[in-house]
């Protein structure tokens, strides 16, 4: 019998832990971190964003963990390392692609081989306007060729 989970967690920085914040159950605000063969996040694009005045001293955000974009990545990175969900499903924005190769290495580094798509949300009638990038993270052991990177 499958357990159904309502756990929706509001700060990916702290997923690295046993335990985080769910927003979905406020009786209960602290929740251990379940595993899951899924693991879908969104990451701060604040420091790699065209709209942000300041993005150009965050060329090696994700390199060097600055900014938001940096810390929440972090965040992510330790997740995948401490809970290691097969599949890992992360979205940003389109200038992600110029920290591919950091992004990359990472998470080679900790046994996830990943691909990265680029979508238009205009292409598929979403009211959104900028192309994001969608990272599919797969941990070697559980699907060693699957992605074929």
């Amino acid at each position: 019998m499958t357990q159904k989970l309502d756990v929706c967690f509001n700060d990916v920085s702290r997923l690295g832990q046993n335990q985080a914040c769910n927003v979905m159950d406020p009786a209960l605000p602290i929740t251990p971190i379940p595993k899951c063969l899924l693991f879908i996040a969104g990451f701060s694009c604040k420091s790699l964003s065209g709209q942000n005045n300041s993005a150009g001293l965050y060329t090696n955000c994700l390199s060097d963990f600055t900014g938001s974009t940096g810390q929440t990545y972090r965040g992510v990175l330790a997740h995948l390392r401490t809970h290691r969900p097969p599949l890992c499903l992360l979205e940003n924005v389109k200038q992600l692609k110029q920290q591919e190769q950091t992004l990359r290495a990472d998470m080679r580094a900790i046994g996830y081989n990943v691909v990265l798509i680029a979508i238009d949300p205009d292409d598929m009638n979403e009211g959104c306007r900028r192309e994001r990038i969608w990272c599919l993270c797969a941990d070697a052991a559980f699907l060693p060729e699957a992605l074929g990177v």
